[in-house]
């Protein structure tokens, strides 16, 4: 389950948190924490580079509006934060949907990150993208 923590209506989630069912192991005088792999259906197709373009939009947002540089995008141009931090806006189920690896087979992440002119309503989104 994929939950974005922070005012959504006003476009300021900035956290992404993944909750997987996990036990308690004892392992000598440790405690451990195990999760179950986690298993998919045929048709979840995470795309790594969909999953990484999506990370580094939530980064490029908090470095040009919260002055908070991470590693992840500090060697890229002005031109291209601005392409990624575009994505951070996208409609809250299609980045779960993404997540999930629910998305349309035709959207990878090349595709994503050159779709200059995407809509702000969340609903042209989904039609824009292939969600609808």
């Amino acid at each position: 389950m994929v939950t974005l923590a922070g005012d959504l209506s006003a476009g300021e989630a900035s956290e992404v948190l993944l909750e997987e069912p996990a036990h308690l192991i004892s392992s000598g005088p440790e405690i451990k924490r195990a999760i179950a792999p986690h298993t998919r259906s045929s048709q979840d197709k995470l795309d790594p580079a969909l999953l990484r373009l999506i990370a580094h939009a939530f980064a490029a947002r908090r470095k040009l509006v919260e002055g908070k540089v991470e590693l992840s995008v500090d060697h890229y141009s002005d031109e291209h934060l601005a392409k990624l931090v575009r994505l951070s806006w996208l409609a809250p189920d299609i980045i779960n949907s993404i997540l999930d690896g629910h998305q349309p087979t035709s959207l990878n992440g090349r595709r994503l990150l050159r779709t200059s002119n995407l809509p702000l309503s969340w609903s042209a989104q989904r039609q824009a993208l292939g969600f609808a």
